[in-house]
């Protein structure tokens, strides 16, 4: 208890379409087996949760969210940039 949980996590947004997050999310299902549970979306899996959704997840654990905050960086082994966010949680209960 009273410890804190800081993760970063990778929550595609809606509404990014342009050609390159397509042709990401093309590459991404080349090789997308029955077995893989992969998502449409890149670097994502059926049954993820959204972010919304995962924040009421950690409550639900019996976790305080105390911030969330945005990370945008260039990836360097993709060359593309990386929308992340850091959740930082104190386990309360």
């Amino acid at each position: 208890m009273d410890g804190l949980f800081v993760n970063k996590q990778y929550f595609p947004e809606e509404s990014k379409n342009s050609l390159g997050d397509l042709l990401d999310n093309m590459e991404w299902n080349f090789n997308n087996f029955e077995k893989s549970n992969k998502a449409e979306r890149r670097f994502s899996f059926k049954g993820d949760l959204g972010f919304e959704e995962y924040l009421e997840f950690l409550v639900g654990l019996g976790f305080s969210i105390i911030g969330t905050h945005d990370i945008s960086h260039l990836n360097t082994s993709f060359g593309t940039r990386s929308e992340d966010k850091v959740i930082i949680t104190k386990k309360v209960r």
